[in-house]
């Protein structure tokens, strides 16, 4: 992989992660009670939003599409929409009718098993740098910092979104220069795996395939065939592909592919010279 590496991976994560943090000067040297007070005005932000919530009515939460709503849209498109929001009335009054009611006390117990969770989850994201300006991790859970601690997030979430950024439009401009030489099975708008699932993966004869759970991506793509293979690096069983990369020579293609196994990023790459996929349609 040259240009999708877990390094890559750690940029994008970085790149937004500042947008989920306040600035808290209490979280810099807590005393007793600062983070239970601040713990619970988090809660409270969040009980006002459920309140809110659980108060709309019907038409709050499934509007009828209408020509104000529909006014960027263009005219010949704006029949089907009125059609599917009408063939789907059922589907949404079941949805709504199934909501639960509004329960501050299993509310609360909610929050409290969220904050602990990104407690642990934040805390293995965020640089040791950073870490180590949070006298009180608990604060990092309730998406708080110390300002200095924020302040220096900023900085390396700034500098990670740059590098990623820069990543995406050098892999964009190095693919339309190899385009016309890849399989057209990976060229054309199908071919959008991210989030799919390996289910299972062959190294036989030759070739590789392996079969694809899309239904949380954006494909249809079930089963990948790579034939005419010299080199495969990585396995991909029950993993989930992030992002890809293509490179070819002129005779061989190069598959990378950017994967996620539970909190393990690795990559997998294949070196072949001819490819096939084939689609199944999803139910609906």
């Amino acid at each position: 992989m040259k240009f999708f590496t877990p390094e890559w991976y750690r940029d994008m994560q970085y790149a937004s992660l500042r947008l989920n943090f306040k600035s808290c000067s209490a979280a810099s040297h807590p005393q007793d009670g600062d983070y239970e007070k601040q713990y619970e005005k988090w809660v409270k932000d969040q009980l006002a939003y459920e309140k809110k919530v659980s108060n709309m009515t019907f038409i709050d939460q499934f509007p009828v599409p209408s020509s104000a709503s529909m006014g960027f849209i263009p005219p010949e498109e704006r029949d089907a929409i009125k059609k599917d929001y009408e063939d789907s009335l059922d589907d949404f009054k079941a949805m709504f009718n199934s909501r639960e009611e509004y329960d501050e006390d299993k509310l609360r117990e909610q929050y409290k098993k969220t904050a602990e969770e990104e407690t642990e989850r934040l805390s293995l994201l965020l640089p040791a740098e950073i870490l180590e300006l949070v006298p009180d991790r608990r604060f990092v859970g309730i998406t708080l910092l110390p300002p200095k601690a924020k302040k220096r997030l900023d900085r390396l979430s700034k500098e990670s979104e740059a590098r990623m950024e820069k990543t995406l439009s050098d892999y964009d401009k190095y693919y339309y220069e190899i385009e016309s030489q890849l399989p057209h099975c990976f060229t054309d708008d199908s071919f959008a795996l991210h989030d799919a699932a390996v289910t299972s993966y062959s190294f036989e004869n030759g070739s590789v395939t392996m079969t694809l759970d899309t239904e949380y991506s954006y494909s249809n793509i079930s089963k990948i065939t790579l034939k005419g293979v010299t080199s495969v690096i990585g396995y991909p069983t029950d993993a989930f592909w992030l992002y890809d990369e293509l490179h070819t020579d002129g005779e061989t293609v190069t598959l990378g592919v950017l994967m996620s196994k539970g909190d393990d990023v690795f990559t997998f790459e294949c070196a072949f010279s001819d490819a096939d996929t084939e689609v199944t349609l999803r139910k609906i």
